[in-house]
């Protein structure tokens, strides 16, 4: 309640407070009201009226005090933060800053943001953050580390193993195991909840690449290997396994053989032992030693039949000689003109070398090659001398075979090559000589008649010859043998008429490198080279000396071969059409590794000889660079 004195009244009240103490003792028309004011802070409480002479200590002249209980809240005083009206002017804490303030039941720090306050200050267990995922455990919330508990630690949604912020401590440590015998490398572990795959719980493996290799695995003879990881290996190791040992013989006097009565069950071979017991004596390096014998009737220094049991001696006094795997067998031991060291004398009868059959004669001229039976499918060894042949085709001028003039004598072998058959002549002798094969004998020198040729060796040396029938016909043909100078002498032609592989050739170097590589032995490849095959690899243009400084941009094929320690590839190819040429490479997408190649006519030839002391793998470059390129041929040959 409000009360408004008069004017007159309110100076008098006024100069009354200003006075001393005021008397309580007035009659009852001179009193007036006042309100009382408990807590002193000049304001009465309105409800609270009473009648007195003066205005005095307790009670004031003015009303309006809404809490007569605290000096502090009184009309006009400063709002605080305290959820209190103050200044009586029925609202608590208006115009001052609101915050939201949230519910932090478990006392972490962090509030949940489900339940929250508006107010200028924080509640009881109130608080400024928010984010607690669990407000009711102290150990869960934003900003910790994240446990192996199944909880989300950190509350960002992400539970063990799923939360990059996993405490490492809290975690077990398991090892990669790569070979998967069921111990781990030491050197490679990750932390985890759970078990991860390919891991173990152990570190114990000293060879994550072998699974032979682990603890509690038995030591064998195995090059040093410490097959169960005990520090010890092969004979060192007293785990080893006896039965992998092998059994060496003392060679005293170091001849390479060992004596059969002192011997020692070791992995590695002690100094002064070898393998095998074939010494018949070993205090003389000079004595014989034990060896198998193979029968040799006819004294020619070839035997025959099948060897026997090494001995120290051979079965009889006379008619023995040591047996040696990889010489040839007598043909016949009665007698001493025929073994596999004699020359065969063509057209006899008689095979004096033991190759098989009897070597065939070239014929001298067209008419005697045409009487004679065609080569067909198979090899053919011939050895002959060009000095009393006549001279029954005459190249004067040139020839689209060889371009080269010839007007010496000849030599004719008659050939029926099958359809999808590779012909390869290779010719050697002291004297100039060119080959060619026609389809007509009388008349080789037309491009319609010449299959293929070659002069590609000025003087003594080798000729080789390739040609692929693609076609779906027999076709008959003439190898004819022609040399240039006046005296030609001897010679030899083999000629190979074989099927053409059916080995796929990669057309890119990605494909070559995924193909299984050919290897020891000899393959004839044949085809065709088109426009859509890729230019995968190029050699610069007058690059490489290798393909004597020409380019290869044009269309290619590759054939991956894996050649032993010591092997020759010898690679010859033909192409009908275009311009081209044959590269050996060592790596198949680097043109500048090239190890041998050719571009000098037909056939082109390369070479190479692996001497790196280690199996290695080439790659075979057939290229066709022209602006049409058509069928091929390529013989290749690893020994």
């Amino acid at each position: 309640m409000n009360h408004i004195l008069p004017a007159v009244s309110l100076v008098l009240l006024t100069a009354l407070i200003g006075c001393g103490p005021a008397s309580t003792d007035c009659s009852e028309d001179a009193k007036f009201e006042a309100f009382v004011d408990a807590d002193g802070d000049g304001y009465g409480d309105g409800e609270n009226v009473t009648r007195v002479c003066a205005i005095s200590e307790g009670v004031s002249a003015i009303d309006g005090d809404c809490d007569d209980s605290r000096a502090d809240i009184y009309p006009r005083a400063i709002e605080v933060c305290d959820q209190l009206d103050n200044d009586c002017d029925g609202d608590a804490d208006e115009a001052l800053s609101l915050y939201a303030w949230y519910l932090d039941a478990d006392g972490d720090g962090i509030g949940d943001t489900n339940f929250q306050i508006i107010a200028c200050a924080a509640p009881p267990s109130y608080v400024a953050e928010k984010g607690d995922c669990d407000d009711a455990d102290p150990l869960v919330t934003p900003g910790r580390l994240e446990l192996c508990d199944g909880i989300d630690n950190d509350c960002d949604g992400r539970i063990d193993d799923d939360d990059t912020n996993l405490d490492p401590e809290s975690a077990d440590h398991y090892w990669h195991d790569n070979d998967g015998d069921g111990y781990g490398n030491p050197g490679f572990f990750r932390p985890g909840c759970e078990q991860p795959e390919n891991t173990v719980a152990n570190y114990d493996d000293c060879d994550d690449q072998d699974r032979d290799v682990h603890p509690g695995s038995v030591e064998i003879c195995n090059d040093l290997v410490d097959d169960d990881c005990n520090g010890l290996a092969d004979d060192d190791d007293p785990n080893l396994d006896v039965s992998t040992q092998s059994t060496w013989y003392a060679d005293l006097d170091g001849d390479g053989y060992g004596d059969l009565n002192v011997a020692l069950d070791t992995c590695e071979a002690p100094v002064g032992y070898v393998a095998n017991s074939l010494d018949c004596d070993d205090a003389d390096a000079q004595s014989r030693w034990k060896r198998q014998w193979i029968e040799d009737a006819d004294g020619d220094g070839f035997g025959t039949g099948a060897p026997t049991a090494a001995t120290c001696d051979p079965p009889a006094p006379d008619g023995w000689i040591p047996f040696n795997a990889n010489a040839p067998l007598d043909c016949d031991d009665t007698t001493t003109a025929i073994h596999p060291a004699r020359n065969d004398i063509c057209g006899d009868g008689i095979d004096q070398d033991c190759s098989g059959e009897d070597m065939g004669c070239m014929s001298d001229t067209c008419a005697e090659a045409l009487a004679e039976p065609a080569r067909e499918t198979g090899f053919h060894h011939i050895s002959s001398t060009m000095t009393p042949y006549n001279n029954d085709i005459s190249l004067l001028g040139g020839n689209v075979c060889t371009g080269t003039v010839s007007s010496g004598k000849d030599s004719i072998v008659r050939v029926r090559i099958q359809p999808g058959e590779i012909l390869t002549a290779e010719m050697s002798s002291d004297a100039d000589m060119q080959l060619i094969l026609t389809s007509n004998c009388s008349n080789p020198a037309t491009t319609s008649t010449c299959l293929a040729g070659i002069n590609g060796v000025i003087g003594a040396g080798t000729e080789h010859l390739l040609y692929f029938n693609a076609t779906a016909s027999v076709k008959e043909a003439y190898v004819i043998a022609e040399c240039s100078g006046a005296d030609c002498g001897p010679y030899t032609l083999d000629i190979d008429i074989s099927p053409a592989g059916s080995y796929f050739l990669p057309e890119t170097c990605a494909d070559a490198m995924s193909e299984v590589p050919i290897t020891t032995g000899a393959y004839a490849f044949g085809g065709e080279l088109t426009a859509a095959m890729g230019n995968d690899l190029d050699l610069a243009h007058f690059g490489p000396t290798c393909t004597n400084g020409y380019m290869t941009a044009g269309n290619d094929v590759f054939v991956p071969v894996e050649m032993q320690p010591g092997e020759t590839l010898y690679a010859w190819y033909y192409q009908w059409t275009g311009d081209a040429s044959v590269y050996i490479v060592s790596d198949c997408n680097n043109g500048a590794t090239c190890l041998d190649g050719e571009d000098a006519g037909n056939p082109e030839e390369a070479t190479y000889t692996n001497n790196t002391g280690a199996v290695q793998t080439v790659y075979v470059g057939l290229d066709c660079y022209s602006t049409y390129c058509a069928t091929f041929g390529a013989r290749l040959t690893i020994d």
